[in-house]
């Protein structure tokens, strides 16, 4: 076995994936001591690493609906994780009950690897917005129960691949838990693999104990062992709790992540582990402490209701849409930018496993591959250019501003689900649904009011195969105004201006100005700009962050008419500009 792992043709990664997901299927299905099985399985850790690393380009960071062979490529990474996990769980079933389990090697090992393989898999189904597949968590929780029944929690279990530190199944089991208490189909793709992440580290910031250990309060959740569901805010809890529960305490992480927005961490000295976010996540760390610490309740009632909606995404096409005279014309038809006519799929792969992936790796047999995973690959210039947004060092990426000219954006029309006042759930299907991420800009025209939106935010992402891809839909204004921005700094005047939207605010927001829509980049809190409109400008500072995400931010402005105290010199500079009378001639 140590010979044909060393002689894996890494080069073609097609090839590469084909030989190892068939030989360990064969693994887990032949009838061999459990020693040697998880011996071998040992030998398969490096190779799925090296496939999953190099597949990811294909799923993640990549907007939905992914193509056909996209969503193949996600689920072939998945399903090896869950096939590698197979051995290590025959392992737990074959093991001698009558031998010592500390001196039983094969034993801690099984348990941990277990359950964090498992736990793999988990995480590549929540960065495809799939559904947890069914018995995962059950068997996550029983292999817990089981660890806890032979008191081998705490045992240290070293990982070679991952920087050749260790952990214990107490800690690799609270890391799951805190992934899924975080709600990961509410979060980006970027913040479901930060939170992945760091829930290794913040892990050691939360507690796991039997009831009632702790006195209730809004930062515990509850674990039934013998469930097959991630673990439930103690507030949605209706049964009492029993031998099979267990108390989840994020208390002291939410303390932690609050202190975390109020200033920046401080690193800490000594073997104590870094349990840090960049400054740059604030939005994140602010929705994890709601999420950690409130549960989620809906603020209107919902019913089900199938209408035809027309939608607008993204902050670029709906300024277009608005700013420019639109007139509605017939959707052509397209072929997607994802799929590639050369590319003929093979004859179907022999039924092993799991048949509704039993094909995945025959798509990939005729894809090249590179062991660089910035290489760019001729067939597949869409996905690159969508995989990784960003620009060149210093600048901001592609998707957070609005240098390039684009068309006017068409409105697609798109099914509900069910509505309720604060929004919809959205049927994301049709011949071609534009693409969307978690967090992104969405408008939906108004009936019968002309080119009038309002205005919403995608707040989570499903994707199940009986009912397709459903977008969670939250309205956050009822209309909008398409505006300009540029800075008004003397030396960043004559830079480009910036597509924005101008939201109503409500009575009783007397200080407040305006709200402002913008670009995820380059604005922040206090910059100092020139609000354009039709009818002129106005000089405007930035005060508040209401919201931020990866696609765009929510700013509180107030008016800055004596923002320096140029007196007279400021107005004739201000008349010598002509930017804002070419609309008028």
């Amino acid at each position: 076995m140590v010979k044909w792992v060393g002689e894996l043709p890494v080069a073609n990664l097609g090839e590469t994936s084909r030989r190892v997901f068939k030989a360990l299927i064969d693994l887990n299905r032949e009838p061999i001591p459990s020693s040697t099985r998880i011996r071998n399985a040992e030998l398969f850790r490096q190779p799925i690493d090296f496939i999953a690393h190099n597949l990811r380009k294909y799923y993640f960071d990549v907007p939905l609906p992914l193509s056909p062979r996209n969503r193949k490529i996600a689920t072939l990474t998945r399903e090896l994780y869950s096939e590698l996990a197979t051995p290590y769980k025959i392992y737990l079933e074959e093991a001698d009950e009558q031998r010592n389990p500390r001196q039983d090697k094969g034993l801690i090992i099984s348990l941990h690897r277990a359950l964090s393989y498992l736990g793999r898999a988990l995480y590549h189904c929540a960065l495809v917005y799939d559904p947890y597949p069914r018995h995962v968590w059950s068997e996550i929780h029983s292999i817990y129960g089981l660890a806890e029944k032979l008191r081998l929690l705490d045992v240290q279990v070293r990982d070679a691949g991952e920087g050749g530190g260790s952990s214990s199944v107490h800690e690799v089991y609270k890391q799951l838990l805190l992934f899924g208490a975080s709600s990961p189909y509410r979060l980006r793709q970027r913040e479901i693999e930060r939170v992945f992440k760091e829930s290794a580290e913040w892990q050691n910031l939360t507690h796991l104990a039997p009831p009632p250990a702790e006195e209730p309060d809004n930062s515990l959740f509850m674990v039934h062992l013998a469930s097959d569901t991630p673990p439930s805010h103690i507030s949605l809890e209706i049964s009492v709790p029993d031998e099979q529960c267990r108390i989840f305490s994020t208390r002291e992480l939410i303390s932690h992540l609050e202190s975390e927005v109020q200033g920046p961490g401080i690193e800490s000295k000594g073997q104590e582990k870094r349990v840090i976010l960049r400054s740059d996540a604030q939005g994140l760390l602010e929705r994890l402490i709601q999420g950690y610490g409130i549960a989620p309740k809906r603020r209107s009632r919902r019913r089900r209701y199938s209408s035809e909606i027309a939608v607008t995404v993204g902050l670029a096409a709906i300024h277009e849409m608005i700013h420019h005279h639109f007139e509605p014309a017939p959707q052509e038809e397209e072929m997607s930018h994802f799929e590639d006519d050369s590319t003929v799929w093979l004859e179907e792969y022999q039924r092993i496993g799991n048949p509704g992936f039993r094909d995945a790796v025959n798509h990939l047999k005729d894809i090249k591959f590179s062991l660089n995973p910035n290489q760019g690959y001729i067939t597949d210039e869409a996905i690159i250019e969508t995989r990784n947004g960003f620009g060149e060092m210093g600048h901001a990426p592609s998707w957070a501003s609005n240098g390039a000219k684009t068309e006017p954006a068409e409105p697609h029309t798109l099914r509900t689900v069910n509505e309720s006042a604060g929004g919809y759930c959205i049927g994301w299907e049709g011949s071609k649904p534009p693409q969307i991420k978690v967090g992104e800009l969405i408008a939906v025209q108004n009936p019968g009011a002309g080119r009038t939106f309002s205005i919403g935010v995608g707040r989570w992402i499903r994707n199940t195969p009986a009912e397709g891809l459903q977008i969670g839909l939250e309205l956050i204004a009822p209309s909008c105004q398409a505006v300009h921005l540029r800075y008004a700094e003397p030396l960043r005047e004559l830079e480009r201006q910036h597509a924005a939207l101008l939201l109503p605010i409500g009575l009783s927001q007397k200080l407040v100005a305006g709200l402002l829509v913008v670009p995820a980049l380059p604005f922040k809190l206090h910059d100092h700009l020139w609000l354009e409109q039709a009818h002129g400008r106005q000089k405007i500072e930035l005060t508040k962050v209401r919201e931020s995400t990866g696609a765009f931010s929510l700013f509180e402005f107030k008016k800055s008419h004596d923002l320096h105290n140029t007196g007279a010199s400021e107005e004739q500079t201000d008349e010598a500009n002509f930017d804002t009378i070419w609309d008028m001639l």
